[in-house]
Protein backbone atom coordinates (compact mmCIF):
# COMPACT_ATOMS: atom_id res chain seq x y z
CA UNK A 1 0.00 0.00 0.00
CA UNK A 2 1.29 3.39 -0.96
CA UNK A 3 1.42 6.27 1.42
CA UNK A 4 -1.03 8.65 1.07
CA UNK A 5 -0.76 12.90 1.46
CA UNK A 6 -3.34 15.38 2.78
CA UNK A 7 -3.14 18.65 1.67
CA UNK A 8 -4.91 21.55 3.14
CA UNK A 9 -4.50 24.85 1.50
CA UNK A 10 -5.34 28.06 2.91
CA UNK A 11 -5.79 30.47 -0.15
CA UNK A 12 -3.96 33.86 -0.30
CA UNK A 13 -5.05 36.72 1.45
CA UNK A 14 -6.75 34.50 4.12
CA UNK A 15 -4.49 36.40 6.60
CA UNK A 16 -3.06 33.07 7.44
CA UNK A 17 -1.82 33.09 11.56
CA UNK A 18 1.28 30.47 11.27
CA UNK A 19 2.17 30.64 14.92
CA UNK A 20 -1.37 30.03 15.99
CA UNK A 21 -1.58 27.35 13.78
CA UNK A 22 1.54 25.35 14.25
CA UNK A 23 1.47 26.52 18.33
CA UNK A 24 -2.48 25.54 18.89
CA UNK A 25 -4.29 24.07 15.94
CA UNK A 26 -1.83 21.18 14.70
CA UNK A 27 -1.40 20.44 18.64
CA UNK A 28 -5.14 19.92 19.09
CA UNK A 29 -5.07 18.22 15.32
CA UNK A 30 -2.11 15.46 16.28
CA UNK A 31 -4.02 15.00 19.57
CA UNK A 32 -6.77 13.53 17.75
CA UNK A 33 -5.15 11.34 15.41
CA UNK A 34 -2.33 10.00 17.98
CA UNK A 35 -3.97 7.13 19.04
CA UNK A 36 -5.32 6.29 15.95
CA UNK A 37 -2.58 4.89 14.34
CA UNK A 38 -1.20 5.72 10.52
CA UNK A 39 0.24 9.38 10.63
CA UNK A 40 3.70 9.46 9.25
CA UNK A 41 4.34 13.15 9.62
CA UNK A 42 3.09 16.23 8.85
CA UNK A 43 4.79 19.71 7.32
CA UNK A 44 3.67 23.06 7.40
CA UNK A 45 4.61 25.09 3.89
CA UNK A 46 4.45 28.81 3.47
CA UNK A 47 4.21 30.96 0.67
CA UNK A 48 7.50 32.70 -0.56
CA UNK A 49 6.53 36.41 -2.06
CA UNK A 50 3.36 37.31 -3.60
CA UNK A 51 2.90 35.00 -6.39
CA UNK A 52 1.43 31.87 -4.71
CA UNK A 53 -2.01 31.46 -4.98
CA UNK A 54 -1.58 29.76 -1.53
CA UNK A 55 -0.55 31.23 2.26
CA UNK A 56 0.28 28.31 3.62
CA UNK A 57 -0.17 24.66 2.50
CA UNK A 58 -0.56 21.52 5.44
CA UNK A 59 0.44 18.23 4.20
CA UNK A 60 -0.20 15.45 6.64
CA UNK A 61 1.42 11.72 5.20
CA UNK A 62 -0.40 8.66 5.98
CA UNK A 63 0.62 5.05 5.91
CA UNK A 64 -1.76 4.27 3.31
CA UNK A 65 -5.70 5.52 2.20
CA UNK A 66 -6.56 2.60 4.56
CA UNK A 67 -5.24 4.41 7.15
CA UNK A 68 -6.16 8.10 6.53
CA UNK A 69 -10.00 6.65 6.07
CA UNK A 70 -9.82 5.01 9.77
CA UNK A 71 -8.13 8.35 11.02
CA UNK A 72 -11.73 10.49 9.54
CA UNK A 73 -13.76 7.33 10.64
CA UNK A 74 -12.68 7.52 14.18
CA UNK A 75 -12.09 10.99 14.68
CA UNK A 76 -14.95 12.03 17.06
CA UNK A 77 -17.95 14.60 15.88
CA UNK A 78 -16.81 16.86 18.61
CA UNK A 79 -13.06 16.62 18.05
CA UNK A 80 -13.91 17.24 14.03
CA UNK A 81 -16.16 19.99 15.21
CA UNK A 82 -13.75 21.57 17.49
CA UNK A 83 -10.83 21.22 15.30
CA UNK A 84 -13.22 23.05 12.20
CA UNK A 85 -14.38 25.58 14.64
CA UNK A 86 -11.04 26.26 15.39
CA UNK A 87 -10.75 27.79 11.66
CA UNK A 88 -11.49 31.39 12.44
CA UNK A 89 -8.61 31.42 14.98
CA UNK A 90 -5.97 31.17 12.15
CA UNK A 91 -7.84 32.08 8.82
CA UNK A 92 -9.91 34.07 7.14
CA UNK A 93 -10.84 31.76 3.85
CA UNK A 94 -12.03 28.24 4.43
CA UNK A 95 -9.03 25.62 2.86
CA UNK A 96 -9.13 23.71 -0.41
CA UNK A 97 -8.60 19.73 0.56
CA UNK A 98 -7.14 17.22 -1.59
CA UNK A 99 -5.09 13.77 -1.31
CA UNK A 100 -2.56 12.23 -3.43
CA UNK A 101 -1.02 8.85 -3.39
CA UNK A 102 3.03 8.84 -3.15
CA UNK A 103 4.45 7.48 -6.31
CA UNK A 104 8.00 7.72 -5.62
CA UNK A 105 10.76 9.63 -3.94
CA UNK A 106 13.75 9.95 -1.61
Amino acid sequence: MAPVVLNIAYPAGSSFNKDYYLNTHMLLAVDAWKDIGGLVDWKLLTALGDNSPYDAVLQVTWESAEALGKMRSQTSPEKQKELADDLPNYSTKAPSVWVLEVQGGS
